[in-house]
């Protein structure tokens, strides 16, 4: 699957303005819907020593994983919100006395 692009939406490349592909929701949700269906043909054709079809079926999983992967690996990066929780003793016994 391609990213749907809008021509509206330009960014410059040198000299030249080129459509720039909008990343939505729902596409990225359809990536994840096939490689759901991929990964069951992927099984099921393993089950019956179909290993052409696992292949072919293998290498589209690869091509959507990768492209997911720029996609998350192009977003601003943020903290968790486990980073910035304070950190808690475990024990009851154990406490924690820090002045300022």
């Amino acid at each position: 699957m391609l990213p749907a692009t809008n021509p509206g939406v330009v960014g410059n490349v040198g000299n030249v303005q080129a459509a720039q592909p909008i990343i939505t929701t729902e596409i990225i949700q359809k990536h994840l819907d096939e490689n759901q269906q991929l990964i069951l043909a992927i099984l099921e054709n393993q089950n019956l020593g179909k290993l052409n079809e696992v292949a072919a079926y293998q290498a589209r999983l690869q091509h959507n994983l990768m492209y997911l992967a720029a996609i998350a690996d192009a977003q601003p990066a943020t903290a968790s919100p486990a980073a910035n929780a304070p950190v808690q003793a475990k024990s009851s016994r154990t406490r924690l006395s820090i002045s300022l």
